[in-house]
């Protein structure tokens, strides 16, 4: 099979996306468990739980290797995968597909996630209990709910049919001249493609659209730079019916680039693990507007060290 230039460009960057995601995973979880002291309470276990979804995203992500092509009609876009290393077999690399898209919209949680808690910890540090312990399990199940909504989502309504495949497969081929007849792909179609005695060729499907009218609402909104604003303006010319051009390359780019990016902030963002990332053994403790505070010290120790003219006792989560 000849490859165009575009399906090749976004085949190295999935390579590259893949790779930096897997260095800076392990480089987390290993100042996670080294350089953090305890302070840092239930946000360690966070960051734990966090470090196991990164590596499993961009683990298939880089195993189904996405492509996304965009419907020359304007009526939705389809994606399938590209891998050029191994045959999946049509119900795993389905599987693996439908996974995908669960851990993208999973991706916004662990995001809010994230600034929630430092807000918490640096405005209103006597509610962090309540995210220990059995509050750590809400946080995950947080998590877990949108990703198994949304998986069920793209099985029951974005799978393959005959006439979906028969539609798209004119765009698949004069785009990219890929038959994607007898190959698994999830294929979002907003407006019906056939007249019957139920609707007419090109009125809106509901239920695809009320299930992206969800996603955007929960998910492309909410972080409004490079990750979701290409997936956003796809999903977005397929539901109003407009051709947003061969966009699907950046789309399937700029999401295999989130596992590494969110990792890397994390090691940049946590002075800790920026220390000793750079091998920076200078510990800057004085309090400034992005010192994050756990709350794990008693109120009576605080208060008897100030007394006693001492540096206030509460460990501070440097950001």
């Amino acid at each position: 099979m000849v490859y165009s230039t575009w399906s090749t460009v976004t085949h190295i960057f999935g390579w590259f996306s893949f790779f930096t995601a897997i260095w800076a995973t392990i480089t987390l979880f290993v100042l996670i468990e080294k350089k953090s002291r305890k302070e840092f309470g239930g946000y360690k276990n966070f960051l734990r739980v966090y470090c196991f979804y990164a590596f499993i995203f961009s683990t298939i992500d880089w195993v189904v290797q996405p492509y996304a092509v965009m419907d020359i009609n304007g009526l939705g876009y389809v994606f399938y995968s590209e891998n050029r290393l191994f045959d999946l077999g049509y119900s795993l690399s389905h599987l693996l597909q439908i996974l995908y898209c669960g851990c993208f919209i999973a991706s916004s949680s662990f995001l809010s996630l994230n600034f929630i808690y430092r807000y918490v910890s640096s405005c209103h540090s006597h509610y962090l209990h309540y995210i220990q312990d059995f509050g750590l399990i809400l946080i995950i199940a947080y998590c877990i709910l949108p990703f198994v909504i949304w998986s069920i989502c793209v099985y029951y309504i974005f799978s393959p049919t005959s006439e979906k495949t028969e539609y798209i497969n004119m765009s698949t081929m004069q785009i990219e001249n890929f038959n994607i007849s007898g190959n698994p792909y999830v294929g979002v179609i907003c407006y019906y493609i056939l007249t019957t005695p139920l609707h007419n060729y090109g009125d809106v499907d509901w239920w695809t659209m009320g299930a992206l009218l969800g996603l955007i609402i929960f998910q492309a909104v909410v972080p409004l730079v490079s990750v979701y604003v290409p997936t956003a303006i796809m999903i977005g010319g397929g539901m109003v019916g407009i051709y947003m051009g061969e966009i699907g390359h950046f789309v399937v780019m700029s999401i295999s680039i989130y596992p590494p990016l969110d990792s890397v902030v994390f090691l940049l963002s946590i002075r800790d693990f920026r220390n000793a990332l750079f091998c920076n053994s200078k510990i800057d403790n004085r309090g400034d507007s992005s010192n994050i505070r756990p709350g794990t010290a008693k109120i009576s120790d605080i208060l008897t060290r100030r007394l006693n003219y001492q540096q206030p006792a509460i460990p501070t989560l440097t950001i």
